[in-house]
């Protein structure tokens, strides 16, 4: 509608602003990509795994506030999750795990250590980066409880193995045979991280960086409504895609001479577009 030199100045300046926009936008839809893919996968676990939408917020913020990554906040999370606790067992857990990330830093990766965890109470044996958390953590003489039974036949390898018994994963890995159920098993993974001052040291790591803690929440807040806006746009982008893909699918199917006719002409209006 532009009808004179500084309307159409204006016209430009919009034009350009709206480009902008767009470009915006579909930068939106392709850089939340891989968050939504993240949150995707965790949102199946977790139901699969009993916990509500809430309580898995719950959760994964706690763990991106200290941790700020979003895959080892999920993969983390997705591995706990997945041993069917009770949300506040789950968190026990979560705080002990941050523990000893905190005590022990990069030599014991959080999502390494929940993945361990799983594992040794599913399995019940001592696995992974536990063992070193295991060995680090216990007092010295710690025996989990462990002791020697009745001098009889059917206590004879089981004593055999207490005495043998020479560090605290040895200890512990006794200590799981005698739990008859995973959750035992859990408890007493919970118990050693409470006992071992792991809980605390979480919770004090949290209180002496809840400046990065609120930074953290805040760029999560802010990623999580990105990706609603990237799921919106999303199917406008594939929209639009596929109707550059049709014009280049008719613009290669015509013959060369047809071809060079038509950039001939865009050519010329590139040219005579500013004047």
């Amino acid at each position: 509608e532009a009808s004179t030199f500084g309307d159409h100045q204006k016209a430009e300046v919009i034009v350009e602003g709206a480009k902008g926009i767009i470009d915006g936008l579909k930068g939106v839809a392709e850089e939340t990509q891989e968050y939504r893919k993240i949150k995707g996968t965790l949102d199946v676990s977790s139901e699969k795994a009993g916990y509500t939408a809430e309580q898995t917020a719950e959760s994964y913020n706690l763990l991106y506030g200290v941790l700020g990554d979003e895959q080892t906040a999920a993969t983390t999370l997705a591995n706990l999750q997945a041993l069917g606790l009770s949300q506040e067992n789950l968190n026990r857990l979560i705080n002990g795990s941050i523990g000893a990330w905190a005590t022990y830093g990069d030599s014991i990766p959080i999502d390494g250590l929940a993945e361990s965890i799983n594992e040794t109470i599913k399995a019940g044996t001592v696995t992974g980066t536990f063992a070193d958390v295991l060995n680090w953590a216990s007092l010295e003489g710690e025996t989990f409880g462990v002791k020697l039974k009745a001098n009889t036949e059917a206590n004879e390898e089981w004593n055999k193995s207490v005495l043998e018994a020479e560090t605290a994963e040895d200890y512990f890995n006794l200590a799981l045979q005698e739990c008859s159920t995973s959750a035992e098993r859990a408890n007493l993974v919970m118990e050693l991280l409470s006992g071992q001052g792991l809980e605390s040291a979480s919770k004090a790591w949290q209180k002496n960086n809840q400046s990065i803690i609120d930074s953290n929440k805040a760029h999560a807040g802010m990623q999580e409504q990105l990706a609603e806006l990237g799921e919106t746009i999303e199917p406008l982008v594939t929209k639009m895609t596929e109707q550059i893909t049709r014009a280049l699918e008719w613009f290669n199917g015509l013959d060369s001479g047809m071809q060079n006719t038509i950039l001939t002409i865009l050519l010329l209006v590139a040219a005579i577009g500013p004047l």
